[in-house]
């Protein structure tokens, strides 16, 4: 089975590559979140930090939207 992908007799497919390359990456980086859970905490809050306060529109920070009458 590894000799199919190390010693390959053609060229990969790109989509098949791109998707061999997605599941290797993600397979490593959930190896280490599950190994290295204190180290990968930052990088998880910081995900969390900007789905929520840089991606959603208007100003998070204020009670009062910025349309709204004062």
């Amino acid at each position: 089975m590894p000799e199919k992908f190390i010693h390959r007799q053609k060229p990969w497919d790109p989509i098949v590559a791109v998707a061999f390359s997605f599941w290797a990456a993600l397979t490593v980086l959930s190896a280490l979140g599950i190994r290295y859970a204190l180290a990968m905490l930052p990088l998880i809050l910081m995900q969390i930090v900007v789905s929520h306060y840089i991606k959603k529109s208007g100003d998070q920070w204020r009670s009062v939207p910025q349309g709204a009458a004062q």
